[in-house]
């Protein structure tokens, strides 16, 4: 299973901070800062890591409760509570494509969530196969909309 990392930037730690902090715990604003993607096959497995210790589990798989279009599932290990939690992003590799697609081109710009929905449903339609066919498709629904 191919393993990447990613340590939060500076400039998203501060957004995050801004956005959640003091209305949220300041370890909870911070559960990301180290952080791991992998891809699996399917979620099944992911979900039952549930029921480890020092697990907790954020399924994404469905979509998010404000939903942008990512699918995920995101583990949280923590030893203790003197330990910073990891952080291990799991995609299935279909959607795991779709999301590389979405951090490049989408994420963090400002855009209105629901056009990452009609990207997504077009994708999950067959009618985006290529990050070509992706960006033509993200070109023309930002046509007909306005940033927020």
């Amino acid at each position: 299973m191919p393993i990447d990392s990613r340590i939060k930037s500076i400039g998203s730690a501060i957004i995050k901070f801004d956005k959640y902090y003091p209305d949220v715990n300041f370890s909870s604003v911070f559960n990301d800062i180290l952080g791991f993607r992998a891809v699996c096959s399917d979620y099944s497995e992911v979900l039952e890591l549930e029921l480890e210790k020092n697990i907790r589990i954020v399924d994404m798989s469905k979509g998010k409760s404000n939903d942008d279009g990512y699918r995920g599932i995101h583990v949280y290990y923590q030893k203790t509570n003197y330990h910073y939690p990891i952080e291990i992003q799991l995609n299935a590799y279909y959607d795991r494509q779709f999301n590389d697609w979405m951090h490049d081109k989408f994420y963090k710009r400002g855009f209105d969530k629901s056009i990452g929905q009609i990207l997504r449903k077009q994708y999950e339609d067959g009618k985006i196969k290529t990050r070509k066919e992706f960006e033509e498709v993200l070109k023309y629904v930002l046509s007909n909309c306005k940033k927020v």
